[in-house]
């Protein structure tokens, strides 16, 4: 017999609409056995994995069209907390690219897959023209165009993510 088909969980709990809990129980030693469950639960997606108490490492992954996480099995009680995404992405490492065609390219990165828009113009506080791109992505490059030769722009980036939290840099 193989050692997965020795593993058990059990004391499977689900309570207050929103967590999870049961418990690995293998019932001979083994490693490399990967456990999963649901990256989302009635539209609100997993907010925290827990062993024991202690934060969970997982990587996410779409299975015959349903999302999960994926996690390395060890013994003890598991805690899945479900809810609404209220945090909005983090946007870091942006920058920005003048080429001499009258074109700049803005390019920033966010922590989630996130919406991709810049606001643009030559006054800071009337950023007046915009471009927008509304794929959900981590890497984010724009480009504008249409700009004026030996002029300065001023640009702020703002990216959502599919739970319409935002973040705008700079504030």
């Amino acid at each position: 017999m193989r050692a997965r088909d020795q593993a058990r969980t059990e004391n499977i709990t689900w309570s207050g609409g929103n967590q999870l809990t049961f418990t690995y129980n293998p019932l001979i030693p083994y490693s490399g056995l990967t456990l999963m469950v649901p990256s989302s639960v009635n539209g609100n997606p997993l907010q925290s994995l827990t062993l024991g108490g202690s934060p969970v490492s997982y990587t996410s992954e779409t299975v015959k069209g349903y999302g999960y996480v994926l996690f390395n099995a060890a013994p003890g009680t598991y805690t899945a907390l479900y809810g609404a995404d209220t945090t909005p992405p983090n946007i870091s490492i942006r920058t920005a690219t003048a080429n001499g065609d009258g074109t700049a390219q803005i390019s920033w990165t966010t922590n989630e897959p996130a919406t991709s828009r810049v606001n643009f113009g030559t006054v800071p506080a009337a950023l007046s023209q915009q471009v927008e791109d509304t794929a959900l992505v981590t890497s984010h490059s724009v480009t504008l165009t249409g700009l004026s030769p030996n002029t300065t722009y001023y640009y702020r980036v703002t990216s959502a993510d599919a739970s319409a939290n935002s973040s705008t840099d700079p504030p």
